[in-house]
């Protein structure tokens, strides 16, 4: 059962109402709109169990700081903005929906 997802979304301005709406349903989202840089990444992502990633990097240091992470979804084209090895080591599924 996911408990917390981070929502780190970048430079979009929102993630959709009803999107929203199942995860507060589902979940403690903490959603961060707006660039966020590595350390507070890194403050932001422990206990989550989910990320919901617009353009933040995920980087080797901020995906060993999500002790509780198991998947990573990136919302858009493709994944360059994740460390897929990093998030495989440690069990993370990393997908993406453009």
């Amino acid at each position: 059962m996911i408990k917390k997802v981070l929502i780190a979304l970048g430079n979009c301005p929102t993630i959709e109402d009803e999107a929203r709406e199942v995860l507060e349903r589902a979940a403690k989202p903490d959603v961060a709109v707006g660039y966020l840089d590595e350390g507070e990444l890194i403050k932001r992502i422990e206990g989550a169990n989910a990320v919901i990633l617009g353009a933040p990097r995920l980087t080797r240091k901020v995906i060993l700081a999500a002790r509780k992470l198991e998947v990573i979804c990136r919302r858009g084209i493709g994944v360059d903005n994740i460390d897929v090895k990093a998030a495989s080591e440690q069990g993370v599924v990393v997908t993406n929906v453009p």
